[in-house]
């Protein structure tokens, strides 16, 4: 998470406490003597290989902030062009792309060297894109099947076809990208083969991966791609049917703790055709009953007491629980024109918050208003900045690191909110943030103390998220008002930036956590405070600019650009507010974010009411309470108690 010290330090920590041996996390990436001297910051590895050995220990890479350095950023761009490519179905040009990439890179020959760690890395990203490709053009089992085993391989390096499952799993440590190949291999081998292999790939994952992000990103496909194998097989048993029916809930339950929608739709139609097999003649019976599950008018504001996913509920209440949320994400996906089933694995490769170190040290100096010899004094030649803003020249990371620093940043080149090797106390950060989400206010004050003790506070940035969420918790609260909290704010932002350079209109570099100040701000919407419009003006200015490489920056895009679409209509701005919800909404369901849905399509909602109240032509044609039935669907199916409450009081309203 850090820079090459203290990766390594965090590196060690979660392998430790995972008892995890070296050649086990390395296998196929690197020998034991370059892990030990990565570990000991000795040796310096690219985010690509970073991300892999994270991988290889559980760890999601979506979660970290990166920069790197422009000849890493350009490949990098390329890399996630060709993501993007494949997801909108542009094959033909994601295939010229990969050729481009496999040529230029000279990936094969650097590969066969063995000491070129990217190579190993990059060769099996255009394997399994090329496949990918192949597989969208209808190609045959035997080509699909070789395709995926030869990118497999790369890494895996001693796997077999006629290995078992369990034989390939067992003694390894495997990353999702290597999982999700296992899983698409298995697809075409014979039908006894495969089903031995993905159950033995089940269990690996219930027992390895414990990062809820990591888990949803392979565990849903593992429990479809074993009901397909079994409907290949012949599904007549009941006690199998059940045990899939098992399954199939743990699934969607994986994927709800995490608002995401990998497989989802797939799942719940996996679970429907169950519960039919199992209840048999009960189906009938239900819907002669008057249970008709496709109705949007039969949603109500008790969807959430009557109907569940998990075994609290009867099978009958399960069943027109996802009937309902099928129907839901049905309208939800075709209304935005993208395909509900997945027929790409683009989200595993997909990469977000990466920039280019070079161009950060450039945008910030001037930001800052520093000048060359302000910046480098005590650190390095004034020329030597000049070279490096003009990415003429890399010097030792070092040096980055006195730059960056005295940019008020952290140094780090990988991070996330807390800067500690300690992975307990991230741990208690993620319990932090859900605690504050929750409005469990006493649980955030106990666990900031409890943070607070055990992290550096030394660390700028420590001091800053933890005051963050001690004024947002405040605020939230009740215990301070709309001005004093965004004078907090203000003051928090300072700790590394000045307020009045974080909203002058000129070029920006800002980290996430300085951004999540400014989003604070304008979400109190308190009008007669200056600094909301100076925020949104400033967040607006940075972020609109990043929509044609949208899926760089998604996350943050969500983050910000609600609140800002939400003051737009409160502003009168109905269109512009509309286009950039629209962003978030179908750029989402692209790649499976289910948290954005329901605020954007609440939003589109709102500004119609506006547009119908004010006589302003409306710009679609949809029901005021169908709309408010699917947020509040959406919610429920993503565990947002908060959310579902305020659409669900908003529909008992609308019948008063």
């Amino acid at each position: 998470m850090y820079d090459s010290i203290e990766f390594g330090k965090y590196l060690n920590s979660l392998r430790e406490k995972g008892d995890i041996l070296m050649t086990a996390v390395c296998d196929g990436i690197c020998n034991t003597s370059t892990l030990s001297r990565i570990e000991n910051g000795k040796k310096e590895v690219s985010k690509l290989v970073q991300d892999r050995l994270l991988g290889r220990l559980g760890v999601a890479s979506e979660n970290f902030e990166n920069m790197i350095f422009c000849d890493e950023y350009d490949r990098w761009m390329l890399m996630q062009e060709i993501v993007k490519l494949v997801q909108h179905e542009e094959m033909d040009k994601a295939d010229a792309l990969l050729d481009r990439m496999e040529s230029e890179w000279n990936i094969r020959k650097r590969r066969e060297s063995g000491d070129d760690l990217d190579a190993i890395l990059e060769l099996q990203f255009c394997l399994c894109m090329k496949a990918q490709i192949r597989r969208y053009q209808k190609a045959d089992a035997r080509e699909l099947r070789d395709r995926y085993y030869e990118a497999l391989s790369q890494t895996v390096i001693d796997f077999q076809r006629g290995d078992t499952g369990k034989n390939t799993t067992e003694r390894r440590y495997l990353s999702i990208e290597e999982i999700n190949l296992i899983i698409e291999y298995c697809r075409y081998l014979p039908t006894a083969d495969g089903l031995i292999y993905i159950r033995d790939v089940i269990g690996f994952i219930e027992e390895r991966f414990t990062d809820k992000l990591t888990k949803a990103k392979v565990y849903p496909k593992a429990v479809y791609y074993l009901y397909l194998l079994e409907n290949r097989n012949g599904l007549v048993s009941r006690e199998k049917n059940e045990e899939l029916l098992k399954l199939a809930t743990n699934a969607i339950e994986s994927l709800r703790i995490v608002s995401r929608g990998y497989y989802l739709c797939e799942l719940l139609d996996m679970k429907i055709d169950l519960i039919e097999k199992i209840a048999g003649n009960m189906v009938s019976e239900w819907k002669a009953a008057g249970a008709d599950f496709d109705v949007i008018e039969n949603i109500d504001t008790e969807f959430e007491e009557h109907y569940g996913n998990t075994d609290e509920y009867t099978l009958k209440a399960q069943y027109m629980w996802c009937r309902i949320n099928r129907y839901v994400l049905e309208q939800i996906y075709d209304r935005a024109g993208v395909k509900s089933y997945m027929y790409e694995f683009c989200y595993i490769y997909a990469d977000m918050e990466v920039y280019c170190i070079e161009e950060i040290i450039g945008t910030r100096r001037k930001m800052l208003g520093m000048n060359l010899k302000e910046l480098s004094v005590g650190i390095c030649s004034d020329r030597t900045v000049i070279r490096i803003e003009k990415k003429a020249t890399k010097p030792q990371r070092y040096i980055i690191h006195q730059l960056l620093v005295r940019l008020g940043l952290s140094g780090e080149f990988s991070r996330i909110e807390i800067i500690s090797p300690d992975t307990e106390v991230h741990e208690m950060f993620n319990k932090l943030r859900t605690s504050l989400n929750n409005r469990e206010f006493d649980k955030v004050d106990e666990l900031l103390d409890i943070i607070s003790a055990k992290v550096d506070t030394g660390i700028v940035q420590n001091r800053q998220v933890l005051a963050r969420i001690r004024a947002c918790s405040m605020y939230r609260s009740g215990k301070i008002d709309g001005r004093e909290f965004i004078k907090r704010i203000k003051e928090v932002l300072e700790y590394t930036i000045p307020y009045n350079a974080a909203v002058a209109d000129t070029p920006k570099y800002m980290t996430n956590e300085e951004l999540a100040c400014l989003q604070n701000i304008l979400a109190t919407k308190l009008f007669v405070a200056p600094e909301v419009r100076e925020c949104y003006d400033a967040l607006l200015k940075m972020y609109e600019p990043k929509e044609g490489k949208i899926n760089n920056y998604l996350c943050m895009y969500e983050f910000v650009m609600l609140p800002l679409s939400s003051y737009m209509g409160d502003c009168g701005m109905y269109d512009k507010a509309d286009e950039k919800d629209s962003i978030i909404y179908v750029n989402a369901l692209y790649n499976r974010r289910l948290m954005g849905i329901m605020g954007s399509l609440y939003d589109m909602l709102w500004n119609d009411m506006q547009r119908k109240k004010q006589k302003i032509a409306m710009h679609r044609d949809i029901a005021y309470r169908d709309e408010l039935k699917r947020c509040m669907v959406l919610s429920s199916l993503i565990k947002k108690k908060k959310s579902y409450r305020f659409y669900h009081d908003k529909l008992r309203d609308s019948e008063e």
